[in-house]
């Protein structure tokens, strides 16, 4: 498949965002007889740090490849677009993400090892998305969420060229 940055920017960020749905049900399926169960509704959730969330996961992949740096920028222009951030605010964004972008990456390698199963970076992401409480049930779902959304642009991204 042939596509330009820009196309491939804002399928990317198009992708992330109707993970959240996906996300509820995994977690709201779990087993509800546990002590201290938790049933997230939409109003629990702060969904613009969901969508940050998987886009770390894909600007982390992206940037192992150098040929994928504009679309990474598109990816941010989409975000900005579609949360209505003013100029102020999208610079300001800018480096509110660049922070927790790092801070996602030093969690999911630490010590220089890569730790596929996201489950560190997924615990302080769920830490983010809920409003301060960690919930290991609700982490373990964003894993599963974040490693097949991760398996599948690795797949789609294997069989696009990227047109200038």
């Amino acid at each position: 498949m042939e596509i330009t940055h820009q196309q491939l920017g804002y399928e990317i960020y198009n992708s992330c965002k109707p993970k959240l749905e996906k996300l509820l049900v995994a977690y709201n399926q779990g087993d509800k007889h546990l002590k201290n169960y938790k049933v997230y509704q939409r109003e629990d959730i702060d969904d613009q740090e969901v969508i940050i969330a998987f886009m770390w996961a894909i600007f982390d992949l992206l940037n192992m490849n150098p040929k994928y740096e504009k679309t990474t920028r598109f990816i941010f222009g989409a975000y900005v677009s579609d949360q209505e951030f003013s100029k102020n605010e999208a610079d300001e964004e800018m480096r509110r993400l660049e922070k927790k972008f790092i801070e996602y990456k030093d969690l999911f390698r630490k010590e220089g090892k890569t730790d596929y199963n996201y489950l560190p970076v997924a615990m302080k992401m769920t830490e983010y998305i809920t409003g301060g409480m960690v919930n290991l049930y609700f982490s373990t779902a964003l894993v599963v969420s974040l490693q097949e959304f991760a398996l599948m642009w690795g797949k789609l991204l294997k069989d696009t060229v990227i047109i200038d």
